[in-house]
């Protein structure tokens, strides 16, 4: 009996030591180990989901600290604080935030118990319906007709030119008159060529895929390159900042220094965000920019990214029909003195216009 009874502990020691190696792995959490679940005595009212705002309306803010009761609370956006008051909602005015699309407020509760709570509404800004650019066509100029034209400007009265295309991208500086390059520089076979733009007397230069982008005098010596994220479409210049679109809706504002962000747009109109955004231009305090794959070029706000005119060029070039095949796309905008120039991927015509609006 007294070895049955040892047999039986035996197994029984066994058992429980297996048992306890089986569940070592996942011990049971005490005290402070266990999981909190925190829920927030603060609640947002308004807006609620991705509530629709028209630009320049005023949004209502309003939340609840239920049974305790709201002290104050302050509204962010990006990291910006807009206002803080002594009250548990306000009116906020959607141009404060400049920003078009979908956009997220941080609203810091503060309660009367003495904590805080953060809150995150979102919704969307949609700015007006675009009003049509009218245009005059004042000139025409002849325009090479291998030229892929990426980029286009002025300088000093010289008119500038990059073009893109695998093995045939250049740098150009080409005679308004004539439409003939007085001086070229070839862009290695592996880049294809994109915008280009000036600050003072340095040259920026975009290229499609590679992620570079490179600085050059005046003559086309290259002086440094810059690596960015994604693609290379247009690049301009607001005085000493580079403008720069990559195909998509957003815009993105750079040093010129070492081509860093220090802040990104995003282009909306009253349908949703505007893509393909390419060429780029600076006239009289707004950016114009050629959408791919159309004859519409977008005259954008840069407070806010809303696209507040269209400029239709489809009637420009009036014997397209007879190049059918041979050219591309519109692409290419400068400005000087008051005059626009526009063209196209292989077009044979620059064309000076003057807007009329």
């Amino acid at each position: 009996m007294y070895k049955l009874i040892k047999d039986i502990s035996f197994y029984c020691s066994v058992l429980l030591i297996f048992v306890l190696i089986s569940c070592g792995g996942d011990p049971e959490p005490k005290g402070n180990d266990k999981p909190v679940i925190i829920k927030n005595s603060s609640k947002l009212i308004t807006p609620k989901g991705l509530q629709k705002v028209n630009l320049g309306d005023l949004l209502t803010v309003q939340v609840t600290g239920n049974e305790i009761g709201v002290d104050s609370i302050a509204v962010s956006y990006q990291q910006k604080q807009l206002i803080q008051l002594a009250d548990s909602n306000f009116l906020l005015d959607s141009k404060m935030l400049n920003a078009t699309g979908q956009v997220r407020l941080v609203v810091r509760v503060y309660l009367k118990n003495g904590k805080d709570e953060a809150l995150y509404p979102k919704f969307n800004i949609t700015p007006p319906a675009p009003e049509k650019v009218a245009y005059l066509k004042v000139k025409e100029y002849p325009h090479e007709r291998s030229s892929y034209t990426q980029g286009l400007f002025f300088k000093d009265g010289q008119l500038f030119e990059s073009t893109g295309e695998y093995g045939t991208s250049k740098l150009l500086k080409v005679d308004l008159q004539s439409g003939v390059a007085s001086q070229s520089s070839d862009l290695p076979n592996d880049l294809f060529g994109e915008g280009m733009t000036y600050i003072g007397d340095t040259l920026y230069h975009l290229t499609y895929k590679a992620g570079k982008a490179f600085m050059y005098d005046m003559d086309f010596r290259q002086l440094q390159t810059f690596y960015y994220q994604g693609e290379g479409w247009g690049l301009t210049n607001i005085g000493d900042t580079l403008v720069m679109s990559n195909g998509t809706e957003n815009i993105t504002l750079r040093s010129k220094k070492d081509f860093s962000i220090y802040k990104t747009l995003a282009v909306h109109d009253d349908k949703g965000p505007v893509k393909n955004l390419n060429e780029l231009e600076i006239i009289d305090g707004y950016l114009y920019a050629n959408i791919y794959l159309t004859d519409k070029i977008a005259k954008i706000d840069l407070n806010n990214g809303a696209v507040v005119g269209i400029l239709d060029l489809a009637n420009i070039f009036t014997n397209r029909a007879a190049f059918s095949g041979s050219i591309d796309v519109l692409n290419g905008i400068a400005y000087k003195e008051g005059k626009v120039y526009v063209t196209g991927k292989n077009w044979p015509k620059l064309y000076e216009i003057k807007l009329v609006n």
